[in-house]
């Protein structure tokens, strides 16, 4: 969406998604219908359990959090809903909010979307003058770079 050439991208994207889907094998079909039923899937349990850790975590510790490696299972046995279920955090989000606290989720937010900010004014300081085309291109790609980042950070750590 960034791209000058959005328009052929978003055709391409319409004519290769079908074609993509079409060759999917059978168990990525099936893991996509478990979606469904997440309460009886072990993985989903396992990141909703590390969030909710995590939270509770942010709640008893707001200032600080817990410090680095929190994800762990002398942490669990005091926070986590189900003390066993020892998972990762499986998100950028939850993990800074947990070794953090809410001071270092706001700061890291911010940090994101300073970012996304600052991108998106050299943009329109750069918008028509050929010497800075290079510049207005590199920051568009980094503003999808942050887009991929904080959409896939989402679920994974």
């Amino acid at each position: 969406m960034k791209s000058k050439q959005r328009f052929s991208f978003m055709i391409m994207l319409a004519l290769a998604v079908p074609l993509v889907l079409t060759f999917m094998p059978q168990s990525w079909w099936d893991r996509m219908e478990s979606i469904k039923h997440y309460q009886q899937d072990a993985s989903a349990q396992g990141r909703i359990n590390a969030w909710k850790f995590a939270v509770n975590l942010a709640d008893d510790h707001p200032v600080l959090g817990g410090g680095y490696n929190v994800f762990n299972k002398r942490w669990f046995r005091v926070y986590a809903p189900v003390p066993d279920n020892v998972h990762d955090s499986h998100s950028i989000y939850f993990e800074v909010l947990a070794e953090h606290g809410y001071p270092g989720i706001v700061l890291f937010l911010s940090l994101l979307f300073s970012t996304w900010f600052s991108g998106s004014r050299i943009i329109r300081a750069t918008k028509g003058k050929p010497e800075y085309a290079w510049a207005e291109n590199l920051v568009r790609m980094l503003q999808v770079t942050i887009i991929g980042y904080m959409v896939s950070g989402a679920f994974l750590g």
